[in-house]
């Protein structure tokens, strides 16, 4: 008996396909594949959302004025609580982020959709570059005490 048919696995939907092939550039292959287009829905979802619920704002809000605005309040308090006055520069920057993960991530709860945040280069990538730019910021704030961060205090002098 030949049961013959096309077998889907679970992990199908983790792989990376090329949508739209673009001829290679050096050693960075630029083809569009479903992690920028779910990165793209994500982006264009957010904005018509800011734009429909956010920028005409209501009286009586929506629920989904009232998510942002929460969302808003809830980053606005703890900035201010972790990095003061000062920390003000990083808010949009920084509830953006928010945003678009959390975009990813719902965009994954869907069933047979990808998720960019699934592959580690794109966690990688973000968060590394937020590393380098927190660290490089913090160097050129506090050039000599910067690194007294990164030790424990009461250290013995040897593992500093």
């Amino acid at each position: 008996m030949n049961n013959s048919f096309n077998a889907v696995s679970c992990f199908d939907q983790f792989e990376i396909i090329r949508l739209v092939p673009i001829v290679p550039f050096g050693n960075f292959d630029m083809s569009i594949t479903n992690s920028t287009v779910f990165i793209c829905l994500a982006v264009f979802y957010i904005v018509f959302l800011y734009e429909t619920n956010i920028k005409n704002g209501f009286i009586v809000p929506n629920r989904y004025q009232s998510i942002f605005e929460a969302s808003y309040e809830t980053f606005h308090t703890l900035i201010k609580d972790q990095a003061g006055e000062s920390g003000y520069r990083f808010f949009p920057f920084i509830l953006s982020l928010f945003f678009f993960i959390a975009m990813i991530n719902l965009f994954g709860l869907i069933p047979y959709t990808f998720t960019p945040t699934t592959h580690l280069v794109v966690t990688f990538t973000l968060s590394f570059t937020i590393f380098l730019t927190a660290n490089t910021l913090g160097f050129m704030r506090y050039p000599t005490t910067f690194i007294s961060m990164f030790f424990p205090g009461g250290a013995p002098l040897v593992m500093s």
